[in-house]
């Protein structure tokens, strides 16, 4: 009776990981027949197949996107982000997992809170701020923001990694009398490979595929985005809807291809913050 309960439990777990892969995947697949599409074989029928794709929507896709100018903005960005977040947070993990004091842990918690403040509720502040500090219409302004929403989660995934190191990895050290700062570079973060993909994969996602922040804080069409870049397809009375789909493949092929490198990263970190964070 158990082994026949076991095995219906198994079909309908199986059935229901079916369907939600086919909800998840049909969008991204639809997306992507559309982009080998001509614009009469979308009039006829949005899931028509071509046999003799449009290759050509994707030379489009690109050059009407300014693909190459808009992508080194964003990867400008990116970069930069990634580096601020690792460094800093990295370092406030390690203080917080290794400080007591009440005052650091209340700093921990103030921090987690800003996962609740979506970026919309404060963006006319923060709008006002940037334009009082001459940085608005900046790549620099995308890199303060951008830095500062990702502070929470990553946050969380690198003090539940740091919980699981024993502290006794770095007594030696701190007895032979190499300081926090030192132990810190030496001993805790070369072992942190897990939590620094991890958040690396997240915070490179979010600035990505972020097309409002932008939009706003961003005047100058030279300075814009790839997210963002997508708005030349759209007019007021009609949207090119093959190139579309083709600049939207292009920009999600290179996430596509950096999670299959580093899943198994990504989910030994997710996993180690949401258990010990």
């Amino acid at each position: 009776m158990m082994n026949t309960a076991g095995r219906l439990w198994k079909i309908f777990s199986y059935a229901f990981l079916i369907v939600v892969s086919i909800v998840i995947l049909f969008p991204l697949l639809n997306i992507l027949i559309v982009s080998l599409n001509s614009e009469a074989d979308l009039m006829k029928n949005p899931l028509h197949v071509s046999l003799n794709p449009r290759f050509s929507n994707y030379a489009d896709g690109f050059a009407k996107s300014n693909f190459l100018k808009y992508g080194l903005n964003t990867v400008a960005i990116l970069v930069s982000v990634v580096a601020v977040n690792i460094l800093s947070c990295s370092m406030a993990a390690y203080a917080i997992t290794r400080f007591g004091f009440r005052e650091v842990r209340l700093s921990y918690y103030l921090f987690i809170t800003g996962m609740f403040v979506p970026s919309q509720l404060i963006i006319i502040p923060l709008f006002g701020t940037l334009k009082a500090l001459h940085i608005l219409n900046t790549l620099f302004s995308l890199v303060l923001v951008y830095s500062a929403i990702n502070i929470p989660i990553s946050l969380i995934i690198f003090a539940g990694f740091f919980k699981t190191i024993p502290r006794e990895l770095e007594e030696s050290a701190l007895i032979d009398g190499c300081g926090y700062f030192r132990s810190y570079f030496k001993i805790i973060f070369p072992i942190a490979a897990v939590p620094v993909a991890t958040c690396s994969i997240l915070v490179s996602l979010y600035i990505w595929r972020d097309f409002f922040l932008p939009l706003v804080l961003i005047l100058s069409p030279a300075k814009k985005t790839l997210a963002v870049g997508l708005l030349a397809f759209m007019n007021q009375f009609s949207t090119d809807w093959n190139p579309l789909s083709a600049a939207m493949v292009l920009q999600i092929l290179p996430f596509v291809i950096l999670f299959l490198f580093f899943q198994r990263y990504f989910i030994k970190g997710i996993a180690s913050g949401a258990v010990k964070g």
